[in-house]
């Protein structure tokens, strides 16, 4: 008998120490039954586990798993969660992750609102869905970067009146669509390789003091009446992209310190493919193409536009006490060709140390600018225009106006764009040497190549006859062309207001490599663009 009682102490003894450890284990929540599967999401993969369970917080209040524990409307998280899908029922609860991760899960909201996620650390492709929902906090979240996937974090579909705020989000973004009326603010996003946050069919949206790096495209705001104001961003191809109207981008600051002109030629900071924009007081510096590029839209293959109108954008922006600094070009007009890129207003922006400060490009044709063979914008607000680095390189004789701040000299852009009133010293920067001169020594020049399409086969010559087109920003005068090892042009072709198409006499050897040479200018203004082309294999 004493026996059997050391044994029945024994076991309670036993039985008390691990109540007491269970209290500081942690717990991971598995769903029942799980099953490893592959999956492909575009030019990624990787192998994750599908779900087959739901953790359900339901319309009554009550949870159906151990992985949270309910105080009232509060949820916490007690563990690790697996592959498993969250599902949200009630209205007015917060959910809090307690640090805890969820990995491979969901978490799913549908016409719920006033709901809080917050603390909670997404791993494994983890996400959140909030359809229809409204007046929620998505707060204080950390997501993880899963190899060799690219993620949507946060998906907004039809909700409106969130606050999405204090987010650090690795290889994710947030999109929203038919949204309105949401905050995001005071997240930070990091090496993302497309856009960091998208709005697409979303109005009256604020995205605010958000932190950006290495985001390919921090923010593509493809609708109306957006608000971007006081980001960072920081070595990002394209700071913001606008395709919409009535949207307004103020107060960012937005570098590209580490690789700047030496960058990629497509790198710019404002992107505006809209019309009736307004964007002000943004810092912009150091970008490989523009700090600034306003466009029409862009033409895609079934004939129809890019963006919301036609081809009629980029008509109608403000742009005004923007610093502009060291960038390839200040701004770049009609990069693109097609639609009409007029009636832009620049005034009281500073033009600081770019290669070129402003760049009017030429439409592809007469056709699409309402029969203009070139682009017309507004560089002053009629009293007074833009400061402007180089000007006393370009009017060395000018001097100001009484004490008016204006010069004596317009600075002239291009023979239909000028400013009338250009400022004596900067209107925003108060130390210019804040920003060094990186083209120190080189001198504007008026023509730029485009893109190339080299070698390619012309359907009217026979197979291996090749035809070579350059693609200018604006024609220049004086285009020839050398290919080694030589081979004889026949016929140079202006293919349109911006084009020049160079024919060749004889078929070239397949598979051979040539080293093209594109020579153009007038006068002492001459220069060339040298690349290596390959002829396609028989």
């Amino acid at each position: 008998m004493s026996e059997h009682k050391n044994k029945l102490l024994l076991a309670i003894v036993i039985a008390a120490i691990a109540v007491i450890l269970l209290g500081t284990v942690s717990y991971t929540f598995f769903p029942a039954e799980p099953n490893t599967q592959s999956h492909i999401i575009g030019a990624f993969s990787y192998v994750g586990f599908e779900k087959f369970s739901a953790i359900t917080i339901s319309n009554d209040g009550t949870v159906n798993s151990t992985a949270f524990t309910e105080a009232g409307d509060v949820y916490t998280q007690t563990g690790n969660v697996v592959n498993q899908t969250i599902i949200v029922q009630k209205n007015n609860v917060v959910i809090d992750g307690s640090g805890y991760s969820l990995s491979g899960s969901d978490i799913d909201l549908q016409q719920e609102n006033n709901v809080t996620i917050r603390n909670m650390q997404f791993t494994n492709a983890s996400s959140i869905t909030l359809n229809d929902t409204s007046n929620c906090l998505i707060t204080a979240n950390t997501v993880a970067k899963t190899p060799n996937l690219y993620l949507i974090w946060l998906d907004l579909e039809n909700s409106n009146n969130n606050v999405v705020t204090q987010n650090n989000l690795t290889w994710a973004n947030i999109e929203l669509m038919f949204s309105s009326n949401n905050t995001l603010t005071d997240n930070s996003l990091s090496d993302v390789l497309s856009q960091g946050i998208i709005l697409t069919w979303s109005q009256n949206n604020t995205i605010s003091k958000n932190f950006f790096e290495n985001v390919l495209t921090p923010v593509e705001d493809d609708d109306n009446f957006n608000v971007i104001s006081y980001n960072t961003m920081v070595n990002c191809n394209q700071g913001v992209r606008v395709l919409g109207s009535g949207n307004t981008v103020f107060g960012n600051n937005m570098t590209f310190a580490s690789l700047g002109y030496q960058g990629q030629d497509w790198m710019t900071g404002v992107v505006i493919d809209g019309s009736n924009n307004t964007v002000y007081r943004n810092t912009i510096d150091g970008y490989a193409l523009a700090g600034i590029t306003v466009d029409g839209n862009t033409l895609i293959d079934n004939g129809s536009y890019e963006g919301f109108s036609g081809p009629d954008q980029g008509i109608g922006n403000i742009f005004f006490e923007n610093i502009i600094a060291c960038n390839k070009y200040g701004v770049l007009i009609g990069q693109e060709g097609f639609g009409a890129v007029d009636n832009n207003s620049f005034y009281h922006n500073d033009f600081i140390n770019n290669y070129q400060n402003a760049f009017v490009c030429s439409p592809d044709s007469a056709a699409i600018n309402n029969g203009a063979s070139y682009f017309e914008n507004s560089w002053d607000n009629g009293s007074q225009g833009n400061y402007w680095s180089n000007y006393q390189e370009q009017d060395p004789l000018a001097t100001e106006i009484g004490n008016s701040g204006v010069m004596s000299i317009p600075y002239m852009i291009d023979g239909h764009n000028s400013d009338a009133y250009p400022l004596e010293s900067p209107y925003m920067s108060e130390n210019v040497s804040a920003y060094p001169n990186p083209f120190a020594g080189q001198a504007d020049f008026p023509y730029a190549i485009y893109q190339v399409f080299p070698l390619e086969n012309d359907a009217d010559f026979a197979d291996n006859q090749y035809a070579i087109s350059v693609d200018f920003y604006t024609l220049p005068p004086n285009v020839t062309l050398q290919l080694n090892p030589a081979a004889t042009i026949i016929n140079a072709t202006v293919t349109n207001l911006r084009t020049y198409t160079f024919y060749l006499a004889e078929p070239l050897p397949s598979s051979t490599n040539y080293i093209a040479t594109v020579i153009f200018g007038d006068g002492n203004d001459t220069q060339s663009y040298t690349w290596n082309c390959f002829t396609t294999p028989s």
